[in-house]
Order: C-alpha cells, then structure tokens, then sequence
C-alpha cells in the first residue's frame, strides 16, 4: 500500500510540474531565415493586442490549400488576428508556383513564406502539414492544431481568439 501511494504522489507531482510549465514559445528571430513569396512581406510578429495565426503549408499538401479558405473565414471574422502561411516544402519554387495560382494569394500575397532550411518550422516541432498556430503578442502558442480539422478545432481556435492577451 505504501507503495502505491509513492507511485500516485509521483504522478501528481509530475503532473502538476507539467501544469506550470510555460507554453511554447515562437521565435520569431528564425521567421526571418523564411523567404518571401510576394513582392512584399508584412511584419510576422503580432502587435500589442494582436494574435497571430500561423499555417505551415507544403505544396503537395492538398489539404492545405483548401484550409486556407477556412483561416481566410476566421481572420475576416477576428479583428486583431493576423494569417501568415509559411510553406515547408524543400522546392521553393513549387510553393511560388503552388501559391500564386491559389486565389487567396490576391488577397494575401504579402503573407506567404518559404521556410525551406525548416529552422522556423523545427524549431516549433513542426512534423506534419497541416500545422496552425494561434500565437499571441508575447509569442507564446495559446493554440496549436495538425491535420485535419474539425468543429470543435476551429471552435477552440475562435474561443482563444476572444481570449487572447
């Protein structure tokens, strides 16, 4: 018996030193090794009462194009939320020529990147696309979703999004 409450006051301890720990934090120093696709690039790091909504992207992804519609919705909905897609694909010029024939690409042509080196993407353990981060003016990820996404992801990402600092 004594043994066994060893064990469970470990595993509450362990648990609650997981509960304090910070959230991931993004560093945005390794966006800047990211290569432009447009002519122009905004400013990634989110302002002072902005959240950033990040979406890691390949070009063989074919479910990562359409789910740009889905974060097109979202950011139009969410004043202070800012899209930035940042391709992973070691080809930069399959994500150009992938990205300016998708539509949105008029819209945001200043907001799509290359991160083919992966210094950005590995540094946030980004293994699979698709990848969204909510992120907010500290840097510190309030949300992260890979694969596809359902109802209640894209409900998560709207309740964080009333919530964020």
């Amino acid at each position: 018996m004594k043994r066994i409450n060893l064990i469970i006051a470990a595993i509450i301890l362990a648990t609650a030193g997981m509960a304090s720990e910070s959230r991931q934090q993004v560093d945005f120093a390794l966006f800047d090794t990211a290569l432009p696709i447009g002519d122009g690039a905004i400013e990634p790091r989110p302002g002072a009462d902005e959240t950033l909504l990040i979406q890691f992207w390949a070009s063989w992804c074919h479910s990562c194009g359409s789910l740009m519609w889905d974060m097109d919705e979202i950011v139009s909905r969410n004043d202070g939320v800012r899209y930035v897609a940042v391709s992973i694909d070691d080809d930069v010029d399959a994500a150009r020529v992938y990205i300016r024939k998708h539509r949105l690409f008029e819209k945001y042509s200043d907001r799509y990147f290359v991160d083919s080196e992966k210094a950005f993407a590995a540094s946030l353990d980004i293994t699979t696309v698709p990848t969204i981060l909510l992120v907010n003016s500290r840097g510190e990820v309030l949300v992260r979703k890979s694969g596809h996404l359902n109802a209640a992801d894209f409900q998560e990402f709207a309740r964080a999004m009333r919530h964020a600092p």
